[in-house]
């Protein structure tokens, strides 16, 4: 899972496949753009307080985290797009090994 994209546009889903993530995964998507980057929640899905996604600020682990989800619904905290401030995005998911979930469709 992750890789690294050079787009203005795009789909993150994970998984790709429609069922459930696995335990124990550790997956790092990349995200470069010409401008400032808008990822929209459309699905978010997953095991609350162990499975997270952690957004970055840039494109590597030391970017400000700009914010830290976990659950079955995005955070009423985050009321629209969340925006970065660089032309660069870091997504971190990692699970732990007591279930899964769903998982989540940003654009």
């Amino acid at each position: 899972c992750g890789g690294e994209y050079v787009s203005s546009s795009g789909i993150i889903r994970h998984p790709l496949n429609g069922s459930n993530y696995l335990n124990n995964e550790n997956c790092i998507w990349i995200i470069r753009a010409s401008n400032r980057i808008n990822i929209t929640f459309v699905s978010f899905n997953t095991q609350a307080r162990r499975d997270y996604l952690y957004l970055r600020d840039g494109s590597n682990m030391d970017s400000e985290v700009i914010g830290i989800f976990s659950g079955i619904r995005v955070p009423s905290s985050v009321p629209g797009p969340v925006n970065t401030k660089t032309t660069s995005a870091h997504l971190h998911f990692t699970t732990d090994y007591t279930g899964t979930r769903t998982g989540f469709e940003l654009h």
